[in-house]
């Protein structure tokens, strides 16, 4: 990951070795502009001494650089350890001097780490500043495209705002302000966490904006007693004696998902619901499949809301198979008998009835016929208790 030839103390001692420092003394911060990032193994990217250096160095170019010349760029390396937010060519980072891992060895032994992106256009997008006649098909480098519409979101009192480069954001807060739908005096303080994917659409993109959850691509929010007003697609719940509250008037603690399609897979074992209440599903089809088999279990299992909302008296129950089958089977049993007698029935004066003998006839093949209905009557994927 780091270079097949080199850890990362060597490299970062061949960075401090090559390239002087970003200060001229103590920890105080330097800007440059930056000018090459390595994002993969596809081009060297050496030091001074040759060193291949790691995924997530930047080349820069440092601001206070003196004269016409600008001077050859200098190798630094990120900062944050959990936490990197790689800069688009032509921005301004901050600069840090600090020790490497070879201090035990060198307490002098120094190298150069980007921290942060200077906000000078205050876009989500970039902030880069090119030099004038700059080619503008390559000045925020290969791969990455600009994009006029990402607007900046309006920061709530203590919020800690995340604001990705193409209209994603993490908002965590929970203050009160004018713009903020979702904080009012009784739930003032009460945290929620907002993440968002991919904004409204607008005509600048400097204008600021709140997140719309009902607008925004995909919306993930975790509240904690806060109204959110979320329309939802569908809201039939017939099958429902109370129906629940919708999303825009539920307030509480929930968790809320928007999007144009959700996908859960679990990939190693099962996908668990459960609530205290309900489990509500609601679409223009629902469908259920399984591969070996579906089971409904409950005290009453309702089809249709007319069972459910019949009287007792009035519902009609679902018939089991088999008892259906042994009873319709006793009765062609009991008809096929009397049919036999009715074909050889006679008169008291000793010779055949034959209107009842003919009937006897009839009653016997219809017993038969009906028979084999009964057999094919059960089905052999759906049984209930």
């Amino acid at each position: 990951m780091l270079g097949s030839n080199y850890g990362l103390s060597s490299q970062v001692a061949s960075i401090a070795g090559s390239t002087g420092t970003a200060a001229s003394s103590g920890n105080s911060v330097q800007y440059g502009k930056v000018v090459d990032v390595k994002l993969d193994e596809s081009r060297p990217f050496l030091d001074a001494s040759g060193n291949e250096l790691p995924i997530g160095t930047i080349k820069y170019i440092p601001l206070d650089f003196k004269g016409d010349s600008r001077g050859e760029p200098k190798p630094a390396l990120p900062f944050s350890l959990g936490i990197k937010q790689l800069p688009v060519l032509n921005e301004i980072v901050s600069l840090y001097e600090t020790p490497t891992s070879d201090i035990q060895s060198n307490v002098s032994d120094k190298a150069v780490y980007y921290k942060d992106i200077v906000n000078l256009w205050g876009s989500p997008n970039h902030n880069a500043l090119p030099d004038p006649g700059y080619n503008k098909s390559k000045y925020l480098g290969l791969g990455f495209q600009e994009l006029n519409d990402i607007n900046p979101l309006y920061p709530f009192p203590g919020d800690i705002l995340i604001e990705g480069r193409q209209g994603q954001s993490i908002r965590i807060g929970g203050s009160t302000a004018p713009l903020n739908t979702l904080v009012d005096k009784l739930n003032n303080g009460l945290p929620y966490l907002l993440i968002s994917n991919g904004q409204i659409k607008t005509t600048s993109g400097v204008d600021y904006i709140v997140e719309d959850i009902n607008k925004d691509a995909n919306s993930l929010y975790f509240v904690s007693n806060h109204k959110v007003p979320l329309i939802p697609v569908n809201t039939k719940r017939d099958s429902y004696n109370t129906p629940p509250k919708s999303p825009d008037q539920y307030k509480g603690n929930q968790v809320l998902l928007n999007a144009g399609r959700v996908f859960v897979n679990a990939k190693e074992e099962s996908v668990l619901i459960s609530a205290k209440d309900s489990v509500g599903l609601n679409a223009n089809t629902v469908n259920l499949d399984g591969t070996e088999y579906l089971c409904l279990d409950a005290k009453e299992i309702y089809l249709g809301t007319k069972a459910r909302t019949s009287p007792k008296g009035v519902r009609e129950p679902a018939v089991l198979g088999n008892q259906l089958d042994n009873f319709l089977s006793i009765m062609l049993d009991t008809l096929q008998n009397i049919g036999q007698a009715m074909k050889t029935a006679e008169a008291q004066t000793g010779g055949p009835i034959a209107s009842l003998n003919t009937e006897g006839y009839c009653v016997t093949d219809t017993c038969d016929v009906l028979r084999r209905l009964v057999s094919q009557m059960k089905s052999t994927k759906i049984f209930i208790e």
